[in-house]
């Protein structure tokens, strides 16, 4: 209950004793009164991910930012999210800054496009304009490399050398996995 009621309390709303207020249901976002008193551990992955976006809804934002919201989820359940997610935007008029490596999720749900590489922005578009026709490099290898269900196992187009894994920033030190060993 914590971590919904919490930042919906900042908001101003308070419950009665037969409740919370009615438009608490709206931050619901698909899931009954009675999760409202459930632990996280207590919930699966999709409804832990619907309680996430009604915090975020709660205090009425301009933009939503769901930075791989869908990543970690079966297909199933990504496929609601991504259902929610899609009428939220629609219903509530905010924003949705969608960060995701998953092609396919942001062909369904984007209208604008931004591709990056090494932190740079490298192309923006609309999303028809870039999976119909990409033109940057870096894009159209992304593009090639998707494989799609059911077909022999092969990439789609030609495999583009990109000019290896990319200058190494200089005031950035090596660490993790990349540290030299």
């Amino acid at each position: 209950m914590v971590q919904l009621v919490s930042p919906v309390r900042r908001t101003g709303a308070r419950a009665t004793r037969t409740g919370p207020p009615a438009r608490w249901n709206s931050w619901l976002v698909g899931l009954g009164p009675e999760h409202l008193r459930r632990r996280s551990d207590q919930l699966s992955g999709g409804r832990r991910q619907r309680v996430a976006i009604a915090r975020a809804l709660a205090p009425s934002p301009g933009i939503l930012v769901c930075d791989e919201p869908v990543s970690a989820l079966d297909a199933s359940v990504q496929a609601q999210i991504l259902d929610l997610l899609d009428d939220l935007q629609q219903h509530l008029g905010a924003a949705l800054l969608f960060v995701s490596h998953d092609l396919s999720d942001i062909r369904r749900i984007s209208d604008r496009v931004l591709v990056m590489k090494d932190a740079d922005v490298v192309e923006e578009r609309t999303a028809e304009e870039m999976f119909d026709a990409p033109w940057h490099p870096y894009t159209k290898s992304l593009l090639a490399a998707v494989v799609a269900v059911g077909t022999d196992a092969t990439p789609p187009g030609e495999l583009l050398e990109t000019g290896g894994p990319g200058p190494t920033r200089p005031d950035t030190p090596p660490a993790g996995a990349a540290r030299p060993r």
